[in-house]
């Protein structure tokens, strides 16, 4: 499937499957944007199935083409109206959610600008359709912007403000929420604990989410939007836990999670792939294994590359500046090379 057919098809799902074909786009566009076009509970069926669709080729559509899909998907959501106060606060939950997954694609391609803007006007669809799941979600990935996008200058980096909006997310989420984003939460929250070099919180927030996934997941796979889904990608965030807090016992058994997650992933999942292994060198750098660091890291660089990954490529280099400071071996000047290279 090229990418305007991937495009149409979108489209197409949110007409029932009418415009099922490329020569259709134009005609469903129309159909959609129309100024009486209103939306019905019928209608929102359609709606969800389009935002499915997209969330399900996220780890396998480059970033740049899925983006494309999720701009048509919330344009088109912008241009109608519900025919009910309830109707409008889901088609508000379903637009806030197609705008946290296209501020995750921003991010990585390297935009952070725009990926904050479209946290901020996620974060507003929440609060106006009083979804606190959905800002629940936003807090938190707010947290992650704040310490991922500081990879390109670690010495400004603010663990503790990443972790407090993380803190906010859990404070607002309902007892009864989905346990996936529950999942989240805890599992997001357990990395943040591990940055500022709190063992005991990060322990215990690892085991609640395993303990959820074990209890109601494995949840649905391939969305790219709630992780972990499963204890595999569970493993793989255990990993950079373990990279993060140092200890030798810690980042063995962060090694160990990586192995498990990389041998269970899916090959066609570069971009999460190559989160994983930047994270498997860090930890080997923490055991002194500086030249299998290097080896891991370079590895990891080139498949976020291929992938167009570019928050991978700045979590490589900040993984070298982190835990590579002051090491000049063969290996480490090769990466630096590759790093000097850029993409």
């Amino acid at each position: 499937m090229n990418r305007r057919q991937f495009v149409a098809g979108c489209v197409g799902l949110l007409l029932g499957g009418a415009a099922s074909s490329t020569d259709d786009l134009e005609e469903a566009w129309e159909l959609l944007s129309g100024e009486s076009r209103a939306v019905t509970a019928a209608d929102l069926d359609g709606v969800w199935l389009a935002g499915d669709r997209i969330l399900r080729a996220s780890e396998t559509v480059p970033p740049a083409e899925l983006l494309e899909a999720l701009q048509l998907h919330l344009g088109v959501l912008e241009t109608v109206h519900a025919s009910s106060d309830s109707l409008k606060r889901q088609l508000l939950s379903i637009r806030g959610l197609g705008t946290v997954l296209a501020a995750q694609k921003l991010f990585q391609l390297g935009r952070p600008r725009d990926q904050i803007r479209h946290l901020d006007l996620a974060f507003d669809l929440s609060k106006e359709a009083g979804d606190l799941e959905l800002r629940s979600i936003v807090l938190a990935l707010r947290g992650r912007e704040v310490w991922s996008s500081l990879e390109q200058d670690p010495a400004a980096a603010d663990d503790r403000k990443a972790l407090a909006y993380v803190e906010a997310a859990a404070r607002i989420l309902p007892r009864n929420a989905d346990p996936q984003i529950r999942t989240h939460v805890r599992a997001g929250r357990a990395e943040f604990h591990a940055a500022v070099g709190d063992l005991g919180s990060c322990v215990v927030d690892l085991e609640a989410a395993r303990e959820l996934i074990l209890r109601h997941g494995p949840f649905r796979s391939g969305s790219g939007l709630h992780a972990p889904h499963d204890l595999m990608e569970l493993d793989a965030m255990a990993a950079s836990c373990g990279a993060l807090l140092g200890h030798p016992r810690m980042a063995q058994d962060g090694i160990d999670a990586a192995g498990r997650a990389l041998e269970a992933m899916p090959a066609e999942w570069a971009s999460w792939r190559a989160t994983i292994m930047a994270d498997e060198g860090a930890g080997y750098s923490r055991l002194g294994e500086a030249d299998v660091a290097a080896l891991r890291l370079l590895e990891a660089l080139h498949l976020a590359d291929r992938a167009g990954s570019k928050h991978n490529r700045a979590r490589v280099a900040n993984h070298r500046r982190r835990y590579l400071a002051g090491v000049s071996t063969a290996s480490v000047r090769m990466l630096d090379e590759a790093l000097g290279q850029g993409v």
